[in-house]
């Protein structure tokens, strides 16, 4: 377990904690870096598996950041795994230093597996743990990649980063056994950029993979790629639809890796994970592959989906996806008043999906008039849950912004 303890200047032990993997060696390098708002997140390791193989039983880990309030308590916990290649495919990182700068915003450094071989990372993560961004670093000249280690940050007085470690040159390094060590020192601004590896932020650029031919007023689960500069991310849909707060994964494997896959190692580490998302690793850029669930348009027939992709700094792409709609839900459509709604599936299993323009108000009754959901100030699309319905037929009663009442009868099963 790793064990972090608070003294006072006397030396005097205030509380100790311990935190991580009961019963392995969770690796004692890490490093304590103050917030602003009083709390301490803490760089270190996680032990995920171990070689069976190994006289000494040697541990590999994923990287880990804790934050902790002033009294020691957990608030969060990020497990960062980085994923080695086939067939050995397990994860391994070194994390190192770590630093937050005056708006709670979290930097730290460390070495692993890049897309083409071993690299010096520099990771930023939101206050609140979750990852906005990674920029991976390799030594100039002739130096041995698989030696290179970032160990160290600080901020500089022009608002930038500096980052200290050590690498090895392949030249002299014939002459020691390939262990000279020399110091390497990167130095960037905010962002990242160092003007070597890289010279702008990688270029805001997504896809949607939805199918050609869909229902109308359905959910899809899609799978959905984002690279940019920097997280979080939003999609904003012509239906309507908005998908915000979208980092990177936790999970980082190769491009050629991808998703719902299962990850095996087939060498001395006895190791699997199915993983559903991810970060792709792929050239100066990373790619978010995770599953959304994606509305379809309300109006069946030939449709054109717009996609809008936003992301921290305020860049903006827009995509367009050419679609067929087929007429799988019918609309409730009241000529006279000129109101279309609708209310599916139906039966319905695990919610109701309510969709249309201008409601005011929901309202769900059982047979008895005992009313068992009620939401007002509505929006164009609702999912209800059925939780605590029991099956039976209901009156879904909705409350137009004009004051109409369209009522229609349900099935819960």
């Amino acid at each position: 377990m790793t064990q972090i303890i608070k003294i006072d200047t006397s030396l005097n032990i205030i509380w100790q904690r311990t935190f991580g993997r009961s019963g392995w060696n969770n690796n004692p390098f890490n490093y304590v870096s103050l917030s602003p708002d009083s709390c301490y997140v803490v760089s270190g390791h996680y032990p995920v598996c171990a070689s069976h193989h190994s006289i000494h039983g040697a541990e590999e880990y994923a990287s880990c950041v804790r934050k902790i309030d002033d009294n020691g308590n957990l608030l969060w916990e990020k497990i960062i795994k980085n994923y080695n290649y086939q067939p050995r495919i397990y994860p391994h990182e070194d994390y190192w230093d770590v630093y937050v700068d005056e708006e709670g915003y979290i930097y730290y450094v460390g070495n692993g597996l890049n897309f083409d071989g071993f690299a010096g990372f520099l990771t930023k993560l939101s206050p609140n743990g979750d990852i906005m961004y990674r920029r991976s670093y390799t030594p100039t000249g002739n130096h041995n990649d698989y030696l290179a280690k970032l160990t160290c940050i600080k901020p500089t007085a022009d608002g930038g980063l500096i980052m200290g470690g050590t690498t090895s040159d392949s030249y002299y390094g014939q002459f020691f056994n390939g262990y000279y060590q020399q110091p390497w020192l990167i130095k960037t601004d905010k962002d990242g950029l160092d003007g070597l590896c890289y010279t702008e932020l990688p270029e805001l650029d997504f896809d949607v993979f939805i199918p050609d031919t869909v229902c109308n007023l359905d959910t899809i689960n899609c799978v959905v790629n984002i690279s940019g500069p920097s997280a979080p991310y939003t999609l904003e849909f012509s239906t309507g639809q908005v998908i915000d707060s979208i980092y990177y994964p936790d999970v980082f494997v190769l491009k050629s890796t991808g998703i719902d896959v299962l990850l095996a190692s087939s060498g001395m580490y006895d190791y699997t994970e199915y993983i559903t998302e991810a970060t792709l690793k792929d050239t100066v850029e990373n790619i978010i592959a995770r599953h959304y669930n994606i509305r379809t348009p309300r109006d069946p027939g030939e449709q054109q989906l717009a996609i809008t992709l936003s992301d921290y700094y305020g860049n903006i792409k827009t995509i367009y996806k050419d679609i067929y709609v087929n007429p799988c839900h019918d609309l409730a459509v009241d000529e006279n008043d000129n109101i279309m709604l609708s209310i599916y599936p139906n039966p319905a299993t695990e919610y109701i999906n309510i969709a249309g323009e201008n409601i005011a108000g929901i309202e769900i009754c059982n047979l008895l008039g005992g009313v068992v959901y009620e939401k007002q100030q509505c929006n164009g699309y609702n999912v209800i849950s059925t939780d605590g319905m029991g099956a039976g037929s209901y009156f879904v009663r909705i409350t137009m912004n004009d004051g109409k009442v369209v009522t229609k009868k349900i099935i819960v099963l």
